[in-house]
Formats: structure tokens, sequence, C-alpha cells
């Protein structure tokens, strides 16, 4: 909970320290340094994580890498221009999204408990954010790049989490499967900051 208001202040320290710098450079500082950092840890204490890993572990951690890096790229992105506690709340929107995909994929309305979840689900992230949405202050309701780029967001995260119960998946070991999501993550981050630097003195 705290990670929403402490990455946009963190976003907006950095914006300060390099004010030519621009959004998107910004995101991936944030967000790069946890990605390797995982990785390195893991590799730290499991050097040979990835001993007997199986392509069926390599393609669900891939998967799990892109999809988590495109997810948590626009989340943070978005935090630039929309509240901590809109953020929050909108990122949940998953938990609304994979019953309605699920229905769309069975052409069957979901059931009555189900839609009574899902209100549940919105009224309990909206108290726990803390988001207000016809407050006069920072939270008001508009949609604008942050709340679009949250909502996308929360797509990818629906795709991770898809990625995680198929079937075909089922005898993949853990420990692989992280290390690549994290690796993939990380090199992907460290890529984009290098696309994205002003100069290569900000890197």
């Amino acid at each position: 909970g705290l990670s929403f208001p402490l990455v946009k202040a963190t976003s907006q320290l950095q914006a300060r320290l390099l004010p030519e710098a621009g959004p998107w450079f910004l995101t991936v500082c944030t967000v790069a340094p946890r990605f390797l950092l995982a990785a390195l840890v893991l590799l730290a204490f499991r050097p040979s994580v990835l001993r007997g890993a199986t392509a069926s572990e390599w393609r669900q951690g891939l998967i799990l890498g892109l999809s988590g890096a495109a997810g948590m790229l626009l989340q943070n992105d978005a935090l630039q221009y929309t509240a901590a506690s809109t953020s929050a709340f909108l990122t949940q929107f998953y938990a609304l999204l994979i019953p309605a995909w699920l229905a769309w994929r069975v052409r069957r309305l979901p059931a009555p408990p189900v839609w009574l979840a899902c209100g549940l689900v919105l009224a309990g992230v909206a108290v726990l954010s803390g988001f207000h949405p016809f407050a006069a202050g920072e939270s008001p309701l508009r949609f604008g790049r942050g709340e679009a780029e949250t909502l996308l967001c929360s797509v990818f995260f629906m795709v991770q989490i898809f990625a995680l119960e198929r079937a075909e998946f089922a005898g993949n070991r853990t420990l692989p499967i992280t290390f690549v999501m994290f690796a993939t993550e990380a090199v992907l981050f460290a890529v984009l900051a290098f696309a994205t630097a002003p100069d290569f003195a900000a890197l």
C-alpha cells in the first residue's frame, strides 16, 4: 500500500534533480533497480537457479516478465499524472477484468455472487486506497493520461495472472520462473534507460 505514494514521491524528486529528463526515463529509473536487485539477490542465494530449467519454465518466465514490465512501466509513468490513491484504485481493475474476460470467453453472464464480489472489491479498494472520486483536492474523478495508463496496466497484470494459472505450466518450478521474470524485467528496463536517457551522464 505504501508503494504508490512512495513511487510518486520518488518520481517527483527525480524530476527536480534531473529536469531535462523525460517522463519515461524517470519512470524507468524508478522501477529498474527493483528488478535488477531482485534478480541479483535471487542469484546470490540460489546460484544454480536456472540449472535444469525447462523450455516451459523459460516461456512462462518470459511471459510473466514481459507482461509485468509493461504493467509496471505504465503504472509508474501514470503516477506522474494522477494521484497515488487514484492509481492504487484503478490498478485493481484487473479484479473486474478477469471475471468479465471469463464471462466473454464462455459467453455467459457472471453469477450474482460474482457481481456482488466485484462490487465489494471496488468498495474495499476505494476505502484502502483513500480514493475519493468527487473530492475537491488531489483525486477528483477525471480521465487523463494517468488514468488511461493505469487502466491499461491492469490489463497486463491480468495477463500475468492468467499466465500463472495456465494448465500447460502446472508442472513448472517457482524459482526458475521467478528468476527469468526478474531478469527479463531488469534487461528491458536497462535497455529503456539507455534509449530514453537525455544524455550519458544521466545514467
